[in-house]
């Protein structure tokens, strides 16, 4: 599977926030790219990454390309409280990487701001809280020359 911004923050994100991504047991995973799977294949605490939009803002003479990236990272508890607590903490840990490096981007503006706590209509008895990230990067033009 090729490399891409979704990827790579996907992978990023799994590390900081400690994450498991690859276990033996499918319901074991509390972390998604894209969507969850069914909720009975999920744990309680779950969280996932869906990349909402990315814009083309500039193309540089050195051949880069200059991208806004706008995801939403969801969490998922019993707990409104706990949701609170957990998207606040992501948050703060977003918004402490300033300016960071992906394997093929250059992240120059990192922003994060969470939503409150709301019932889940996906699932009863369940509350969920998001984390709105807006990036922007360059794409390393020795990775754009790839293709």
């Amino acid at each position: 599977m090729s490399s891409t911004i979704n990827t790579e923050l996907f992978d990023l994100l799994k590390d900081l926030l400690g994450l498991v991504t690859t276990a033996t047991k499918p319901e074991d995973n509390n972390f998604y790219l894209y969507q969850l799977p069914s909720t009975k294949q999920v744990p309680t605490k779950v969280w996932w990454l869906i990349p909402q939009a990315q814009n083309l803002s500039n193309r540089l003479v050195t051949g880069e390309r200059d991208y806004l990236d706008t995801f939403l990272l969801y969490y998922r508890s019993s707990n409104p409280k706990d949701v609170d607590v957990q998207t606040n903490m992501a948050q703060e840990l977003i918004n402490g990487l300033k300016c960071f490096n992906l394997p093929n981007y250059n992240v120059v503006y990192c922003r994060a701001s969470t939503t409150n706590p709301d019932e889940d209509l996906d699932e009863e008895n369940m509350w969920r809280g998001s984390v709105v990230i807006t990036l922007r990067s360059i794409q390393d033009s020795r990775w754009i020359e790839s293709f």
